[in-house]
């Protein structure tokens, strides 16, 4: 299974919608991470994410980030396909525009 995406997250997480912020959440991703993965500089964005109500998941100890992917290597997105994953990381990886390609 090839994945299309994430168009509609490469933003900032402070600037991204509550929703798209809540399907980051979803993804086992932290800020750090996912702006680091996709080159986003991120110092002069409107606020910090905590700043914007958003607390991550604290890193497992033993997860590292995933720089393809932009999660940490222990999630279901870089170890599984689409129909491996849980339906709240389907429905997450929607809302921030993936789309399971054929």
């Amino acid at each position: 299974t090839n994945w299309d995406g994430p168009i509609d997250c490469l933003s900032c997480i402070a600037d991204l919608s509550e929703s798209k912020r809540k399907a980051l959440q979803e993804l086992d991703t932290d800020a750090e991470c996912w702006e680091q993965t996709h080159g986003l500089d991120c110092s002069s964005s409107s606020s910090s994410s905590s700043e914007a109500g958003l607390e991550f998941p604290r890193r497992p100890t033993d997860a590292k980030c995933d720089r393809a992917w932009g999660v940490w290597n222990t999630s279901k997105l870089v170890h599984g396909g689409w129909d491996d994953l849980p339906p709240r990381q389907q429905e997450a990886l929607k809302t921030c525009g993936w789309t399971k390609a054929y």
